[in-house]
Formats: structure tokens, sequence, C-alpha cells
């Protein structure tokens, strides 16, 4: 009579050695559908890895668009920056310009004729624009309008 260890030794040596032994005891204890089991989740695990390929393709053609996209904006930010800068100090030279001449003019007519002067710009601007005219003083430290601190 066999002893169980030597029984267990030659039933595993069988399984290792005897490849139609093996798959018959498969075949007995539910194996063979266990293996086509996992063969078709490898098949599937295979189809969800290219799909998550194509994933990755597209989501990293997406990634270098925004990435165009961005670069493009902020060169057109500095565009619009550097223009909004220029038509800003033209603006500031044009109000600079009106500013002497309208000073120029008031004090070609002297203090006197102020008030008549004031009147008349703020019809003229009142009327196109909506602005109001006030008297203003203020100290000329540079002498940019008489020529002297004044």
């Amino acid at each position: 009579m066999i002893e169980a260890n030597e029984l267990k030794a030659k039933l595993l040596s069988l399984l290792r050695e005897d490849e139609e032994f093996r798959y018959a005891v498969a075949g007995y204890i539910g194996l063979a559908e266990v293996l086509r089991r996992l063969e078709e989740h490898d098949r599937k695990f295979n189809e969800i890895l290219a799909r998550l390929d194509r994933h990755e393709e597209i989501l990293t053609k997406r990634i270098e668009e925004l990435a165009k996209l961005r670069e493009d904006m902020n060169a057109g930010f500095k565009r619009h920056d550097e223009e909004f800068a220029r038509l800003m100090e033209d603006m500031n030279r044009g109000f600079m310009l009106i500013e002497r001449h309208i000073s120029a003019l008031g004090a070609r007519w002297g203090l006197m004729a102020e008030e008549a002067f004031r009147e008349e710009l703020e019809g003229l601007l009142g009327k196109e624009f909506g602005f109001t005219v006030e008297k203003w003083r203020a100290y000329d430290e540079d002498g940019r309008f008489f020529w002297l601190p004044e």
C-alpha cells in the first residue's frame, strides 16, 4: 500500500512532468473554465489598454494645442498692452496740448476776460460733450504756462 506522502509526491511529479495528466486533472477541477475566463479577461484587458493608449495620444495632442493657444494668447495680450500704452501716451500728449492751448488763450485774453472765456467753453463743451468748466487755480512750479513759477 502507498503512503499518503508518497502518493502526494507521485501526483505532484505527474502534474509537473505529464502534460496530458495535468490537463485531465485540470479539467476535473474546472481549471479549463478558469483558464478560459482568464484568457477572456486578458483579451478585454488588452482592448482597454489599447483604448487607453488612444486616449493618451488624444490627451497629449490637446495639451500641446492648449500650450500653443496659451502662447498665442500671451503674445496677443502683450501686443494689446503695448498698443494700449501707446494709445494712452498719445492721449496724454493730446490732452497736454489742449491744456496748453486753452491756457495760452486764457493768458492772451487776460484775467478780465477769463470768466467770459470759461462761460464760452462751458457752452461749447457742455452742449457737445456734457462737460462742465470750472475755475481752477494751481501753482506752476516749473513755469510751463507763464515761463516763470507762478
